[in-house]
């Protein structure tokens, strides 16, 4: 899985608005953060030219920006004034390396360190102009935090405060304490370091935590780990410790998420902005909770008390 600096990205590269190619080239917003500015503006029919991702997100102060040209004219969108106010402030976003976004391509990079890392409940505001004097808004507000808890009936495991305990590679049913009002959650997993624990001691090694990047809101859902690996070699284990992260999205994103990937682009062919003026795109944010999955390996005897335990 690639790697994503400091959280900022969606679990995911969000695939760019699908919609007709027209004739005309207009500047197009895609941004990721919460609440919803209003009703998407309806140009879609001018055509599409320039998209713009981003997030808002509440694990890191650093605050990204892509610009890019999509369809027939793809092409790094350099040159904009991109501004974000929030509560501490406002701050200019500065063009930097593609790479420093955490993708490559055809895209401009903007980047700032905001004062504080967002928080939860917090109002952000986006304003700019593009190289040719088009101006674009949005505003979002920080979801919660999401909590979860265990299915009730649950029993192949505990959670106690953000550290899942399970003696099995698929974690008990959970569910959120407390479901987000058109939001979205998703499991970040990937291919993720994790602490093992073997006869002869603990080891730094990889696993996989699979993504669950869908509506959790409404049902009950488990996460699936894959086997520690250290290298090539054949690897007998007692237990391991992985962080992977739970993250809410606010409803901007979740519409722009479910509606360019399908899950109800045929009943909104014309939709393409989402929490945002002036532009199409969207403007949202995320926040994200860390939650360590402490592994007990069914297969293997209980490791020596001198080794210790992940988690302990």
């Amino acid at each position: 899985m690639r790697a994503v600096p400091d959280g900022i990205l969606p679990p995911r590269p969000p695939p760019r608005p699908r919609r007709p190619r027209p004739a005309a080239a207009l500047p197009v917003l895609v941004l990721a953060l919460a609440g919803c500015l209003r009703d998407p503006i309806e140009v879609l029919q001018r055509g599409g030219g320039v998209a713009m991702v981003g997030i808002v997100s509440a694990d890191t102060d650093t605050i990204s920006v892509l610009l890019g040209g999509v369809g027939s004219r793809e092409h790094p969108e350099s040159g904009a004034t991109l501004m974000i106010e929030g509560p501490h402030g406002r701050v200019d976003l500065a063009e930097s390396p593609v790479e420093s976004c955490g993708l490559v391509g055809a895209w401009a990079c903007y980047r700032a360190a905001y004062p504080a890392a967002p928080r939860p409940g917090e109002r952000y505001r986006i304003e700019g102009e593009l190289v040719d004097g088009t101006p674009l808004s949005g505003v979002t507000i920080v979801p919660a935090r999401p909590t979860l808890v265990l299915r009730d009936g649950a029993t192949a495991g505990s959670l106690v405060a953000d550290t899942l305990r399970v003696a099995e590679m698929r974690s008990p049913f959970m569910e959120l304490k407390d479901p987000l009002s058109g939001g979205w959650v998703s499991i970040i997993g990937g291919e993720l370091p994790a602490e093992v624990w073997t006869p002869g001691g603990r080891r730094s090694c990889v696993t996989v935590v699979f993504e669950i990047s869908a509506d959790l809101r409404f049902s009950s859902f488990a996460i699936p780990i894959g086997e520690p690996r250290c290298g090539q070699e054949p690897l007998v284990w007692d237990s391991m410790a992985v962080e992977a992260r739970v993250a809410a999205f606010d409803s901007s994103f979740t519409s722009y998420w479910e509606q360019t990937s399908g899950v109800t682009q045929a009943l909104f062919p014309h939709q393409a902005a989402w929490g945002v003026e002036g532009v199409l795109g969207v403007f949202g944010s995320s926040a994200p909770r860390r939650l360590v999955v402490v592994v007990t390996n069914p297969k293997a005897a209980a490791p020596s008390g001198s080794a210790g335990a992940p988690g302990s």
